[in-house]
């Protein structure tokens, strides 16, 4: 059993001394899910790294106890630390394109733990990671095994994140966000598959993350964090039946679904205080529509709640309390016009891969003979399993594919034609037409402040005369997506995976685009941020007429956003149309696969 006693970690900064995580105790049982849930930078992904003992440099466990199987993990040597780490228990990280040595092969880096921990023979060792990757879900596993990470897509390098860590067969597993990067028939594969270990082994989970409809199908507790804090523990079907605390009541109000259409998303007024302000009192005060005087005086002890002893609350006043919301009124759909801002006709990318001289080159198809619309003012969403061309199809559009790579077909993004535009007119195109990429930490240089990674692009498109106009435009853009204007000044790897999501969205704003290419832009996002920014992405839309090319695998958002839906399968169109026609209506029986595995939050 894993059990965390009153632990808190602090940060020792130039500035002084920090509190990121405070007074946090739970436990976690045999067999047992317990899901973490809260907004970006509450301290989730922390506070793993701190029973993992991986912290870093300048931060460390300052009180509390972490005891796993009755073993008192900040006393061990680093030594025996090791052995725990894989063996007795294992992470799977959020973002895998980081977590991944770039220069090893995923099926040495799948070996490398099974040879850590049980150095069998080496033609052992090989089966055992070939038995990995198929479990996780990796299609051709005898040709993936020698596959470096940057030929696979974002969906399969989290599937390798996922057999690694399962490779050493650990009692406790730490699952930081182990489906963002996943569709939802493979999302909900590799939850099955947890869940089948879990029964197996007597595993012990505890799942971070912030899809609700994820934690309402597999948790069996529930444990919501806010600025560093467990704010509410709860048995999962007692968490949504009837939320305690006013941040969970906000959480929940601001899930989006095909009935809001139209209307602005409840979200929770303000963001989570920083590090260094935070409030004698409560924390969530300042955002809570009921908060009293009391509230703010002494820090709020978490305490039992009547109705049974494993269900604890840290609020003066528990029940059904409403945060304070972000606007609500209804709002008209936006109008799409008949100008269209993007027409692809049979479309096709090759990846080209040579295998020596005398030998024919390997072709991957990756995109085949697509043929897609969207005009001024539409939002189209694309939808589609990891892998089936959905991010290659948005960067060939762009032009953002280069290399041993063949593009057939026609592209045209408002009036030029993308696939031969030189020159300025390869300018415009990058002007008119930019993308949120699907992962956030990779995009940004992690040299440049977020300030020069959004004023780059405004610098090289000849947006802003000065220096001074566009670092007050970045300004604006940050405080637009939620962030302070102090952020610009900061680096990529102070930010949460959340927050750095938001950095990319206000740098693609940055250029006033007329069309967006959306790369899973709110898949790093809890759902109180996800509403900000959808309200966001809404409320741009309705004013400028730009239009959004949506590719994610959240159908709550699809459902919510979009005007039109097309569905890709192992790089083919197999159906598109109305949002409401697919979703209720599909054709296709691939469509109707994706729509089964949909978990569904029915509040």
């Amino acid at each position: 059993m894993l059990d965390v006693k009153s632990l808190a970690v602090d940060f020792y900064l130039p500035s002084g001394k920090v509190t990121a995580l405070k007074d946090i105790s739970f436990t976690v049982s045999p067999g047992e899910t317990l899901a973490l849930v809260g907004e970006s930078g509450c301290g989730k992904s922390l506070m793993a790294l701190a029973l993992m003992r991986l912290l870093p440099a300048q931060a460390g466990v300052s009180a509390g106890d972490v005891v796993l199987d009755g073993v008192s993990l900040p006393d061990l040597p680093e030594d025996a630390m090791c052995r725990v780490r894989g063996a007795k228990m294992a992470m799977i990280f959020q973002e895998p394109a980081t977590a991944l040595n770039p220069v090893m092969t995923v099926g040495e880096q799948i070996a490398e733990v099974i040879r850590l921990h049980e150095n069998p023979g080496k033609d052992v060792v090989r089966q055992k990671v070939l038995q990995w990757l198929t479990r996780v879900g990796i299609d051709k596993p005898e040709e993936r095994i020698d596959a470096f990470p940057f030929e696979l897509s974002g969906g399969q390098k989290q599937r390798v994140l996922i057999g690694i860590a399962l490779a050493g067969n650990p009692d406790v597993v730490i699952a930081d966000e182990p489906t963002t990067a996943l569709d939802v028939t493979l999302q909900a594969q590799i939850l099955d598959l947890l869940k089948d270990l879990q029964k197996e082994r007597n595993l012990a989970l505890l799942l971070i993350t912030h899809d609700l409809a994820v934690v309402k199908r597999y948790a069996d507790r529930v444990a919501l964090m806010y600025a560093g804090e467990i704010v509410e523990e709860a048995p999962c079907s007692a968490f949504f039946a009837s939320p305690l605390h006013p941040y969970a009541a906000g959480l929940l109000s601001a899930v989006p679904s095909t009935a809001k259409r139209g209307q602005h998303l409840s979200g929770i007024a303000g963001r989570v205080p920083n590090l260094n302000e935070m409030p004698a009192g409560c924390r969530f005060a300042d955002r809570c529509a009921k908060a009293k005087e009391a509230c703010r005086k002494a820090p709020v002890p978490q305490v039992p709640v009547k109705g049974g002893p494993d269900r604890r609350v840290r609020c003066l006043n528990p029940g059904r309390l409403p945060a304070a919301h972000a606007d609500v009124t209804e709002s008209p759909l936006t109008e799409t016009g008949s100008h269209e801002v993007l027409r692809a006709e049979h479309l096709s990318v090759t990846f080209v891969k040579s295998r020596g001289l005398f030998k024919k080159p390997l072709l991957t198809p990756a995109v085949n003979d697509v043929t897609l619309t969207v005009r001024e003012g539409e939002t189209v969403a694309l939808v589609g399993e990891s892998g089936s061309g959905k991010t290659t199809l948005g960067k060939a559009v762009l032009r953002l594919i280069e290399g041993d790579v063949r593009i057939t077909g026609r592209v045209v993004c408002g009036g030029i034609e993308a696939l031969t535009a030189k020159g300025e007119d390869l300018t415009k195109l990058r002007r008119a037409n930019q993308m949120i990429f699907q992962d956030p930490f990779s995009s940004l240089d992690p040299r440049m402040s977020v300030g020069e990674s959004i004023t780059e692009g405004m610098r090289a498109l000849g947006i802003g005369e000065t220096k001074e106009e566009r670092l007050k435009r970045a300004a604006g853009l940050l405080e637009r997506v939620g962030l302070p204007a102090s952020a610009a000044e900061r680096l990529p790897h102070e930010f949460s995976g959340g927050q750095r999501q938001r950095i990319a969205i206000a740098r693609a704003l940055a250029a006033n685009p007329r069309l967006i290419i959306c790369d899973e832009p709110t898949s790093a996002l809890d759902v109180s941020v996800q509403a900000q920014i959808l309200n966001l992405m809404k409320a741009i839309q309705k004013e400028t007429g730009v239009a959004y090319l949506f590719i994610t695998h959240n159908f709550a958002v699809v459902e919510y956003l979009a005007d039109r839906v097309a569905v890709m399968e192992k790089g083919r169109l197999v159906e598109a149309g109305d949002a409401a026609e697919v979703l209720c209506n599909p054709q296709a029986a691939y469509t109707k696969r994706l729509l089964k595995a949909v978990p569904r939050l029915d509040l």
